[in-house]
């Protein structure tokens, strides 16, 4: 017979085990609690961001989708970084102080973002004729603090714009985005889209005001730049690409199976047709791109400009150019793009009517050397008035995010969605760079392109939002 001893020893085991199971079990209960817990905060937007900070202190892993992106926030004011460039441009600061009082220097020193944001990011930077320049930016000065500068003017009229240019918004209007390029990413991500920005230099600049504003809202981002080395004419070869991979922390906690970072690339294009061999380079960029933002068109001719004062094509040559390209995106067998948006060339403000460098050049020694304020002229949007009659000649509809009865019909499969642009920029002649005569790009800063996110925006809306879907976050 066993003894009382063994007895005793094996219901104390029992005892144990049954103990352990019960408080694995419980554990288990209060892990399931915390995490449902956790994913109620995913959907439940923040109403009042005061409120939650006066709130214990989450891990950063945890805090929720609008706090970390200002998804809730359609325009985000300066940051102090951001500040500092700007007071830069014309107040130095005391390092700057001690070294020199040369614009350039002062300019360098209050260039001075946090690790992981590019320097081109600072207030002021523009494009010397390709990509964005940060060593350049003092030659904004003016722009922010001149005597007659337009910054001030600048943020009005952004928020003019919002007001004018209104979201669609969900089924649940509490879970509708406001952060324009947050919804775009988003919707990237949940409809597996590449995004391709394909244009000239004012097109850099609004892919860098792109990348700008993704990682002033946190998102995580890797760049990586391809130059082909190709030997044929930069304005038809397509020689440099920049390709952002976009990722937000928060995704790997909502679901794990849909983390794959967001592609969007930037291929620099001055001029149509391509020449080989961007030839293969143009198929193969269409064969991966679900989302086509073209803009390009100022290095067509308006006027008869002196031999070798610019590179560029006859006006003539633009319709067909354009049409021809279209034609790829939508019949080639091996394009995917889904969704083909086409911004408005920005406006010149060279000393003619029209404002069009190439018709400056040929009155020239009639004309002031300065950027004037913009009035109407031969030149004004023929470009615009190019595209329009390639699409009621073909089978193209040529559709304006900015017509409120535009946003409320399904979108087409063979559309051309119109991003408004000339209208807003022709007011800021001031905003232009003083290095060298150049009225064509503009001084940097989130406001000059917040526009051109929200008309985007509407585009990807109208296309990809499902107004009844449970939304992302």
């Amino acid at each position: 017979m066993r003894s009382a001893r063994q007895i005793t020893y094996k219901a104390s085991l029992f005892f144990v085990f049954v103990a352990v199971l019960l408080a694995t079990q419980k554990w288990k209960e209060i892990r399931m609690m915390q995490a449902s817990e956790i994913s109620r905060d995913w959907v439940t937007p923040v109403t009042n961001i005061t409120d939650m900070e006066q709130t214990p202190t989450r891990p950063n892993v945890h805090q929720s989708y609008n706090d970390l992106h200002k998804a809730d926030t359609a325009i985000l004011d300066l940051v102090e970084w951001e500040e500092l460039s700007l007071r830069g441009l014309d107040q130095p600061d005391e390092e700057a102080t001690r070294s020199s009082t040369d614009p350039v220097i002062k300019a360098e020193h209050s260039c001075r973002p946090p690790p992981g944001i590019s320097k081109t990011c600072c207030l002021g930077t523009f494009s010397t004729g390709g990509n964005v320049n940060p060593k350049t930016r003092h030659h904004c000065s003016k722009a922010f603090w001149g005597k007659e500068n337009q910054w001030q003017q600048l943020q009005q009229l952004v928020r003019s714009f919002y007001e004018s240019n209104l979201i669609l918004q969900t089924n649940n209007n509490s879970k509708t985005v406001q952060c324009d390029i947050c919804q775009i990413v988003e919707l990237a991500r949940i409809h597996n889209l590449n995004i391709t920005l394909l244009g000239d230099s004012m097109h850099s600049q609004v892919f860098d005001g792109l990348l700008c504003e993704l990682q002033r809202r946190q998102y995580d981002i890797e760049t990586r730049a391809i130059d082909r080395k190709l030997n044929t004419s930069t304005y038809q070869s397509m020689r440099y690409r920049t390709i952002l991979q976009v990722q937000s922390p928060i995704w790997k906690l909502i679901n794990a199976s849909r983390n794959t970072p967001v592609q969007i690339t930037y291929d620099m294009l001055y001029l149509l047709p391509v020449k080989v061999p961007s030839v293969s380079i143009m198929e193969d960029m269409l064969a991966n791109t679900q989302v086509l933002f073209l803009g390009m068109g100022l290095h067509w001719k308006y006027g008869q400009a002196p031999p070798g004062t610019h590179s560029g094509m006859k006006r003539e040559a633009y319709g067909p150019a354009i049409k021809s390209f279209y034609k790829q995106v939508f019949s080639s067998t091996t394009s995917r793009v889904q969704l083909l948006v086409h911004r408005e060339t920005s406006a010149q403000h060279f000393d003619i009517p029209g404002g069009d460098w190439f018709d400056y050049k040929e009155h020239a020694h009639k004309r002031q050397r300065q950027c004037v304020a913009y009035t109407a002229g031969a030149s004004t949007y023929w470009r615009e008035k190019a595209i329009r009659n390639v699409s009621m000649t073909d089978e193209y509809e040529l559709v304006d995010v900015s017509n409120s009865q535009v946003m409320d019909s399904p979108a087409n499969a063979k559309e051309v969605v119109s991003i408004p642009y000339h209208n807003f920029t022709e007011q800021f002649h001031r905003m232009h760079p003083t290095l060298g005569l150049d009225c064509t790009h503009y001084c940097g800063s989130p406001y000059m392109y917040y526009p051109l996110w929200r008309s985007f925006r509407r585009a990807m809306d109208r296309k990809y939002l499902q107004r009844n879907e449970e939304w992302f976050y």
